[in-house]
């Protein structure tokens, strides 16, 4: 049987202690050479990875912050074995700039000892404060694998030329590229729907706030799902933010955790609550990170307390091995006392959760065959009917029980028969899920045979014309996307002029009037028509 085979990173504390929200007083210092001394511990005692935090404004906790690609470049020169993640915002650095950058660093380190954490960005401030125009969710996410995207041309092409929403290169090329092929490794943070889909198109690896050990799954099952999709399985692993405390027994470390508590700085956890709210919370689907997460998870800044960290060294290594039974790769730590703590962690958890045998084999066994169970016995289909629940002896005759739809995408969708109304299934999509419905409505879930043709006319209207609402509401958001996009990059580049002919009309002059949500509109000229004889 095979060993665990997870990987070990640790925040660097750049802007001190990383417990931000609570008072208790912490051995851990945000200065360059105590940084410097943290990075050759986790060198020594067997962490792969070291995560330099992206911060230009320091805030929520931390009161001063030093630069992590300049920091990373130091520490190269310090340390032998251990790999350096530098974050960085897309927006506030050129991919080229960056890419440049990343090229020297490694080759720096030797090749294979640095990688880049592309951060979307959830502190406003950091944008606004340097005259960066601050785009909304989905828009922060685009430009963010367009930026990996260019990172990764300039990497392995000579001659790239790019034209897109938000960057453009023409017959570019980097002299000399990293040493690591075929390119360095890309992280990406984020939970909500859009970043689980650009880690499944363009990253190696996608950093999840803490969580539990369902909801965590769910995640990593999603993003595996989604890489499946684009072709590239394997390629995008998944890990997931702790906070440690580990001590001889677990009354000590509860105890720790309940001293941090009585400390807490509620005022500061409230205001780093409401900064939040940039995040997951403002995507469209309204899930993502920090979007479940009030008072007590905000103790640590990345919910690092929800996976419970909390006990002996046995009951933290036993946890780390569930969640690398469910897919997770890598874990991501912080911890109180850095210099201590640290050191502790490597030299006692992290050979004995490599020792454990592994259990991700028996865990995905047992995940086809609960799929399979549940498939086989809710007969799943593209728009099939589920058994009709028994009918209540109590009902009127002429009342029929509702039948119980599965949509397209899984989802059960109640709707009545006769004169119901099923506008509900328009959940499910759009076309495929009128058809279905239609069809479902069609038949008596009693069994009598079928329904009046006038009945099932006005049913199948009303699901189309739902349908072709939520179709509608699609469109706008995708035309408000676009609009941002536009908004974004309206100083950068020159406008277009008006052609003869086009849609604007010979003379048309296009004018952006800039609206708080991201769209251009263009007013067009009019012109008088010339008097009548």
């Amino acid at each position: 049987m095979e060993n665990v085979d997870v990987k070990f990173c640790f925040w660097a504390p750049m802007g001190g202690p990383m417990v931000t929200g609570s008072k208790f007083p912490q051995r851990t210092y945000a200065n360059f050479e105590a940084n410097k001394k943290y990075c050759q511990i986790g060198d020594e005692v067997g962490f792969d990875y070291e995560l330099m935090p992206a911060r230009t404004y320091t805030s929520h906790g931390w009161s001063e912050v030093i630069e992590a690609n300049t920091t990373v470049a130091a520490f190269l020169q310090h340390t032998k074995r251990i790999k350096l993640l530098a974050a960085m915002h897309p927006g506030l650095w050129h991919p080229g700039v960056a890419a440049k950058m990343g090229a020297t660093m490694d080759i720096m380190g030797g090749g294979g000892r640095w990688g880049l954490n592309i951060t979307s960005g959830w502190f406003k401030q950091e944008f606004t404060g340097f005259g960066e125009p601050w785009l909304e969710h989905e828009e922060r996410y685009r430009r963010s694998e367009e930026f990996i995207r260019c990172l990764k041309a300039l990497w392995t092409e000579d001659d790239f030329t790019f034209r897109g929403d938000f960057y453009r290169f023409v017959n570019a090329g980097l002299r000399p590229q990293p040493l690591t092929k075929p390119t360095p490794p890309i992280f990406q943070g984020g939970n909500s729907e859009s970043a689980m889909r650009m880690a499944a198109r363009v990253s190696d690896w996608l950093f999840i706030n803490g969580n539990n050990l369902e909801k965590t799954k769910k995640v990593v099952d999603t993003v595996k799902a989604y890489a499946r999709e684009e072709s590239r399985e394997g390629a995008v692993r998944c890990g997931v933010n702790c906070q440690i405390i580990c001590r001889k027994t677990e009354h000590e470390a509860r105890k720790h955790y309940d001293e941090l508590l009585a400390h807490a700085d509620w005022e500061g956890m409230k205001a780093f609550e409401q900064q939040t709210r940039q995040a997951g919370a403002s995507s469209p689907q309204g899930h993502g990170m920090w979007a479940d997460s009030k008072g007590a998870d905000f103790l640590q800044a990345n919910d690092g307390f929800k996976p419970d960290m909390i006990g002996t060294k046995e009951q933290i290594a036993e946890k780390i091995q569930a969640y690398h039974a469910i897919g997770v790769d890598l874990i991501l730590i912080a911890v109180t006392h850095y210099e201590e703590d640290l050191e502790q962690f490597g030299r006692e958890v992290i050979p004995l959760v490599r020792q454990m045998p592994s259990l991700r084999a028996q865990n995905a066994s047992e995940t086809v065959l609960s799929s399979d169970r549940r498939r086989r016995d809710l007969k799943m289909g593209d728009g099939g009917t589920l058994p009709a629940p028994p009918r209540d002896p109590s009902a009127p005759v002429h009342a029929p029980a509702p039948a119980v739809l599965l949509g397209v995408n899984g989802r059960r969708v109640a709707a009545q028969s006769g004169r119901g109304r099923a506008a509900d299934s328009v959940r499910t999509g759009a076309g495929r899920a009128a058809r279905g419905a239609s069809r479902a409505l069609s038949l008596d879930p009693r069994g009598g045979g079928r329904v009046g043709r006038r009945d099932r006319s006005r049913d199948r209207r009303d699901v189309r014309a739902s349908a072709h609402l939520r179709l509608g509401q699609r469109r706008r958001g995708i035309a408000r996307s676009a609009g941002a996009a536009a908004l974004a990059s309206r100083d950068e580049y020159p406008r277009p002029r008006a052609r003869r002919g086009d849609r604007y009309g010979a003379d048309a002059r296009r004018r952006p009037d800039d609206r708080d949500d991201g769209r251009r509109v263009f007013r067009q000229r009019r012109h008088r028509r010339p008097p009548t004889r």
